[in-house]
Formats: structure tokens, sequence, C-alpha cells
């Protein structure tokens, strides 16, 4: 920015040098070089908003989280790109599970906003998780009433990161096998049919 400023202000100087003189007899601009500077700040301005306009945020966040992103980071990128849903457990045992909203920006973000499912929580003595809210049956009847055409617009969880225990993909298949399948006697068992697979 500032060499391409010295070439401008170098040009206007030599194109148009009686205006520069006038200019010059302010105090502030008899400093050396406070054009090439004003104008390099005016450069960083203008070429940033035109920046912003031409990339696209979504895969420029992608990019940073790729390249210096943390894991929990990386897992919300790619649940984010597959819109899949994820599984946030709180240190209050509190649970949600959501499509997520926005990338969280690596090393800066504080809070990630996703839209909601399910929530429940874990019971503190086993850790096993029960959900008490199934939200797309209430998104189902706003819609349905005309009450909302916008379902995005109607909910947004936002979750502080530091709050964040545990994070992972949820497969709601997985988690009914789970809920379904009781809990075999002989462990033995078990893994004679994992090991089957």
């Amino acid at each position: 920015m500032l060499f391409i400023s010295w070439i401008f202000t170098a040009t206007l100087t030599k194109l148009f040098p009686h205006a520069v003189n006038t200019l010059r007899d302010f105090y502030p601009l008899q400093a050396l070089y406070f054009g090439t500077a004003i104008c390099s700040f005016l450069l960083s301005v203008v070429f940033t908003e035109v920046g912003n306009l031409i990339v696209n945020k979504d895969r420029a966040i992608s990019g940073a989280i790729e390249k210096i992103g943390n894991e929990f980071e990386r897992l919300c990128e790619s649940c984010y790109r597959n819109a899949e849903l994820v599984q946030f457990t709180l240190k209050n045992d509190k649970c949600y599970v959501g499509w997520m909203q926005s990338l969280p920006i690596p090393l800066h973000a504080n809070y990630i906003k996703i839209f909601p499912v399910y929530s429940g929580y874990r019971k503190s003595e086993t850790k096993e998780l029960i959900f008490t809210t199934q939200y797309l049956d209430i998104y189902a009847t706003y819609v349905q009433n005309g009450e909302v055409t916008n379902i995005e617009g109607l909910t947004t969880l936002v979750i502080k990161i530091d709050e964040v225990v545990s994070a992972n993909r949820f497969d709601a298949e997985m988690y009914d096998r789970f809920q379904t399948t009781s809990h075999p006697r002989d462990p033995g068992h078990a893994a004679a049919a994992i090991a089957a697979v």
C-alpha cells in the first residue's frame, strides 16, 4: 500500500506541482511523506472493503480453520460444511444438538451459534444422555400456522465455547440403537459380535 501510495503521490506532484505546493502550506502536510501515509491509509480501507465483497467469508474462515484451527473448530467447520448435526455437552451437564449457523473464527471466537434440534441433559451418575425437548415439531407448528416462513430466523442458540465439555457429530440412528439395545450381561458377547463384523 505504501509503495502504491508513493507512486500515486509522486505522480500527482509531477502532474499538479502548483496544487501540491499549495496544499503543503498547511502545517500537517509539511511533514515528509504525510500525503503518502494518508493515501496508504485510505487505499487500505478501500481495498479491504472491496476485498470483503469479493471474498466469500465462509470460505475464508474455513481456510483459516484448516491452517490454524484446533480440533473443536475443525469439527464445527466440517459439520457446518456437510450440514451435519453436532452434539454439545456443557459443564452443567446440559446437552444440545443442532446445526451450526456460522463458523467460529479460529483463535478469536468466544461463542458459537447453532440452530437447535434437541436439548436435554446427562444424568450425573451414569452420564446417560436424556433428551427433553424436540424443537423440530415446535418449528413445524409455527410454519403450519403461518406464523413464520423462515425457520432459520425463528431461533438461534448461542453457546459460550468455554462452557463446552465435549462435542461430536450426532447420528440419530446410532443414538436410537444405543437407546433400544439393552446392556449385555456378558461383555464378551458384545465383543464377539463386533469382531464378527
